[in-house]
């Protein structure tokens, strides 16, 4: 994982490092998702684009739409640059992990489409390959966020796109 929160009483998310903790399974995919699109939002490289409703006034996205908002995105970047700890060698973690592999290639969802995921992950019919590609299409987005490096981008958009 890539990125550290803490929760305060009210259960508002304050990204401090780059490995994200405590989150259900459930949860961590649905933020995992909702993160690496805001990422990718924010780098120009996806649109959203109404195609059932199309409000008078148009409306935009709004960050934080998500756990992590600009701002702190341009935190982590700049802690990066500068290779201030602990943010730098975390950094330099999920560039080497799998997640953060230039050539991550997704496992992608069962050929059926249905994802069963069973109490203790059995049974386990495309759930941890869904883990798994939600934890990679994240570490790349951040990865592109944070390098400008447009492979991430496309790899967490190959990745998101695969899951429908």
């Amino acid at each position: 994982m890539v990125v550290f929160l803490q929760h305060n009483e009210r259960g508002v998310s304050t990204v401090t490092g780059l490995r994200l903790v405590g989150h259900s399974r459930t949860a961590w995919r649905a933020t995992v998702v909702l993160i690496a699109g805001a990422i990718l939002l924010l780098g120009g490289l996806v649109q959203i684009t109404p195609t059932l409703y199309t409000p008078t006034a148009i409306t935009t996205f709004a960050h934080p739409g998500v756990l992590v908002s600009q701002a702190q995105l341009n935190f982590m970047k700049a802690q990066v640059a500068s290779k201030t700890e602990p943010m730098y060698s975390e950094f330099l973690n999920a560039q080497a992990s799998t997640y953060g592999s230039l050539t991550y290639t997704p496992s992608g969802p069962p050929s059926g489409g249905i994802i069963d995921c069973g109490s203790f992950s059995n049974p386990d019919i495309g759930c941890s390959s869904e883990d798994e590609d939600g934890s990679a299409a994240y570490t790349q987005a951040l990865l592109y966020w944070i390098t400008g490096t447009s492979t991430y981008a496309q790899n967490a958009i190959t990745i998101l796109n695969a899951y429908g």
